[in-house]
């Protein structure tokens, strides 16, 4: 018999499971197996390594199986076959494990076609689910072995957020109907919980996919019209016009927002709108300013009154202002 402690492990009677062949005998103490060996699989209560186990480091309840295949990709599939107590546990040495085991009978408390029909929904769902990822034809390959409700748990159990307790938690539920719903309840809403992130995900993916596409095209139709406007000068309009001379002017980042701000706005609203004639003139008047800086010029001052006092007799305020 090879016992193998899992941590964080989702188990149940009547599925199949698979172990890595190099994992299933480190875990069991270096124990040789075949197909045939009867396995009994025991839930650790910390992930801890095998040299630090001790009789308390399990829970009470397991689950027996035997190996059924050891294929050529180096894998070991176990069918597990019924729940177990746990007795009298021993860490022998070579850290192997010896135990009393018992078997836990189930409460059997679902009617066979009610659990039939669950195990058909879940399925369905379960394809529904994995054909939204690049795995989901690897995923219906084992969704189609799935033969019971708990073997879907132990399929969906690598990638649920649920803890080791909560994983125990099902093993233990005497009770096959409340066993079934708990299953059901994890599944279900881990399904719901994913789908609604991948739409979101989905969308913001075709949301940005769209900005780059009309990024792309408004580059081509801004490429286009400045070769027709090369080809045609004449035929250029106010827009671009007052386009090019936007990005000629020199403006400041401020000035020049508040200028490509209104340029949009009468792109949208056309020549024909009640407020073109406004920011046309707007436009008009803020490009026409000179906002290249230019090189200070030498005032003489001395020279400059001079002048005002040949030129002007009289009107000393307004000679001294300007001045200043």
């Amino acid at each position: 018999m090879l016992v193998v402690p899992v941590y964080n492990m989702m188990l149940a009677p009547d599925a199949t499971l698979y172990f890595r062949r190099e994992m299933l005998k480190r875990a069991s103490g270096g124990k040789t197996f075949d197909v045939g060996e009867k396995v009994i699989l025991v839930v650790a209560r910390e992930n801890s390594g095998t040299k630090d186990f001790t009789s308390d480091s399990f829970y009470p309840i397991g689950v027996a199986g035997v190996i059924t295949e050891m294929n050529s990709n180096g894998f070991v599939v176990i069918n597990t076959q019924y729940r177990v107590d746990l007795f009298d546990i021993y860490i022998a040495p070579g850290n192997t494990i010896q135990l009393e085991i018992h078997r836990r009978p189930d409460i059997d408390d679902i009617d066979s076609d009610v659990e039939r029909e669950k195990l058909r929904n879940l399925k369905e769902e379960m394809r529904k689910y994995s054909a939204g990822f690049e795995w989901g034809d690897t995923a219906k390959f084992f969704i189609d072995q799935i033969h019971s409700i708990g073997m879907a748990a132990c399929v969906m159990g690598p990638i649920l957020n649920t803890s080791n307790e909560e994983r125990y938690e099902i093993l233990a539920e005497d009770s096959v109907s409340k066993r079934t719903e708990h299953i059901e309840k994890i599944l279900y809403e881990f399904m719901e919980v994913g789908r609604i992130t991948n739409e979101a995900v989905s969308s913001q993916q075709k949301e940005y996919q769209q900005r780059l596409q009309e990024a792309a095209i408004k580059r081509q139709i801004e490429h286009l019209q400045k070769e027709l406007d090369e080809m045609h000068p004449e035929n250029v309009s106010d827009v671009e016009k007052f386009s090019q001379k936007i990005a000629e002017s020199g403006m400041n980042e401020t000035a020049r927002r508040e200028a490509e701000k209104v340029l949009n706005r009468l792109k949208q609203e056309g020549r024909e709108s009640a407020e073109s004639g406004m920011l046309y003139d707007y436009l008009d008047f803020i490009t026409g300013l000179s906002w290249k800086k230019e090189e200070a010029k030498h005032i003489d001052l001395d020279e400059a009154e001079k002048i005002l006092d040949e030129d002007h007799c009289g009107l000393e305020k307004v000679k001294k202002r300007i001045l200043q």
